[in-house]
């Protein structure tokens, strides 16, 4: 738990001090690391209010962090869900 508390103060710093692409790296290391890792969407969400504008490589949606964040969670659940599944039921 505390290196999960960490982690998503590691991903406010990212937030606030990095560039976008080292925010997302850590934010999907955070996915794939922490089950329901949810605390990227608002952190995605404070990112776009503060540095968000529509541009035209995200087709000119002013919130294209937020929209991936949540893309990202709902994919990382869906992958993880059907990988364990997997794992579960192959074993005989």
């Amino acid at each position: 738990m505390l290196y999960r508390i960490l982690f998503a103060v590691l991903l406010l710093v990212s937030v606030s001090a990095f560039p976008v692409l080292i925010t997302l790296c850590i934010g999907i290391a955070g996915l794939l690391l922490y089950r329901n890792f949810y605390e990227i969407v608002p952190l995605f969400f404070i990112h776009d209010a503060v540095y968000g504008m529509a541009q035209s490589r995200f087709l000119g949606v002013p919130f294209a962090m937020t929209i991936l964040a949540l893309v990202l969670v709902l994919v990382a659940g869906f992958l993880r869900t059907r990988l364990f599944y997997v794992q579960i039921h192959s074993k005989n």
